[in-house]
C-alpha cells in the first residue's frame, strides 16, 4: 500500500500508542520477509506455528515479562494509535476485577472494522486445556472469563470495512491512504478520507 508492504503501516502506527512498552510481532519461523521486515523497523519478533496464534502470545508474554497484553493485527493498516490508547485508557480505569477484558471491538461497539484494540492480563493466556479454535482465536476465551469493558463508538452513521482480508479491501483502503494527510492516524481523519474517496 503506497508502495511499502502492508505490514510497515501497522507497525508504524502501533509504535506511536501511548503507553505501550513493546510492539512484539509473532511470525512463523519460515516467514522471513516477516522477520526481515520487523527489523527494520526495530521490532523484536517471536517464531510461532500456524495456526496456533497463542504460542506466540505466551512466548511474546514470557519473552517480554509482560503483564498486560494489547492485541493489535497485522491485516488493519489503518489502525489509529490515538483510539487504540483510549482502549488501554479504559482497561485502566476499570474498579479492580479479577480480570478486565477492554476492547472496541464491531460488533457491537460500531467502530469500523479494522481499528481493532484488545487489552487483557497477561496471565489470562496461561494454563487451562484450550481448544484448536481458542489457539488460533485468543481471545474468545478472554471474553469468556474476563469481566468487559467496551469503548462504543460516538459515530451514528454506516462506517466502511477498514481490515484487509480480501482484493476488495485492498483496493477500499488503498483508496482511503490516498486521501489521507501524511502522519494523520486518527480515526477521523481516516472517515473523512473515506468520505472524499466516495466510500
Amino acid at each position: 500500500m503506497a508502495g511499502r508492504p502492508l505490514l510497515t503501516h501497522v507497525l508504524e502506527r502501533a509504535k506511536k500508542i501511548q503507553p505501550i512498552d513493546q510492539v512484539v510481532l509473532t511470525a512463523p519461523p519460515e516467514d522471513t520477509a516477516l522477520w526481515d521486515l520487523a527489523a527494520e523497523w526495530f521490532v523484536p519478533v517471536v517464531p510461532r506455528t500456524p495456526p496456533n496464534v497463542l504460542e506466540g502470545f505466551q512466548r511474546a508474554i514470557q519473552q517480554e515479562k509482560a503483564d498486560i497484553c494489547v492485541r493489535l493485527t497485522g491485516d488493519n493498516p489503518l489502525l489509529a494509535p490515538a483510539l487504540s490508547a483510549q482502549v488501554i485508557g479504559l482497561y485502566w480505569l476499570q474498579p479492580w476485577a479479577p480480570a478486565i477484558y477492554a476492547h472496541n471491538l464491531n460488533p457491537p461497539t460500531g467502530w469500523p472494522e479494522g481499528l481493532d484494540t484488545e487489552v487483557f492480563p497477561a496471565g489470562l493466556l496461561s494454563g487451562g486445556a484450550w481448544t484448536d479454535r481458542e489457539r488460533e482465536h485468543v481471545t474468545l476465551r478472554v471474553a469468556q472469563v474476563a469481566k468487559p469493558a467496551v469503548l462504543w463508538s460516538p459515530v451514528l452513521a454506516p462506517c466502511p470495512r477498514l481490515t484487509v482480508d480480501t482484493a476488495e479491501d485492498l483496493e477500499r483502503v488503498r483508496a482511503i491512504y490516498a486521501h489521507l494527510k501524511p502522519y494523520d492516524f486518527s480515526w477521523q481523519a481516516t472517515l473523512r478520507a473515506a468520505k472524499e474517496a466516495g466510500i
